[in-house]
């Protein structure tokens, strides 16, 4: 394994006694359809999650950031 494959976690799964631990969703990054609303994160059309890139609907974004903390700490 390389030093930069090391540094940012590549080829290696986070593993409890359990087996994989599921993705928490905690770095949620959004993303617009129309270029007037980029930065304006009220008017984003999508949400991705920057650790497994799975994509989430400004709904169900909003629920995962109110459960957080709930979700974190349970693991």
């Amino acid at each position: 394994m390389s030093f930069l494959s090391k540094l940012f976690g590549r080829g290696e799964t986070d593993t409890t006694s359990d087996g994989p631990r599921e993705c928490t969703h905690t770095s949620l990054a959004p993303g617009w359809e129309n270029a007037d609303d980029i930065g304006v994160e009220a008017k984003a059309s999508h949400f991705t999650c920057g650790s497994c890139a799975a994509s989430f609907t400004p709904a169900e974004a909003a629920h995962l950031r109110e459960t957080e903390k709930e979700r974190v700490t349970a693991l």
